[in-house]
């Protein structure tokens, strides 16, 4: 674990799936609440949401693997 956290990329990576798990956490809350549900319009947004800035922030690493170092 401590080599993985050594490197940018592993450390992005690990807040990556820190956040997905937060999330999950989040969702099981929501869902388990009396007035909330899996129909709820506000949770399908917030999920759409979170996939698309999930999305983005992955695609954003892979991009910076591109990079060169020197640059």
């Amino acid at each position: 674990m401590p080599q993985l956290l050594s490197t940018d990329t592993g450390f992005y990576g690990a807040i990556g799936v820190f956040l997905i798990a937060l999330f999950l956490v989040g969702v099981t809350v929501l869902v388990i609440r009396p007035a909330g549900g899996l129909e709820s319009p506000s949770l399908v947004a917030l999920v759409v949401g979170y996939l698309l800035f999930m999305t983005s922030y992955f695609l954003a690493i892979a991009i910076y693997n591109l990079v060169p170092d020197d640059a």
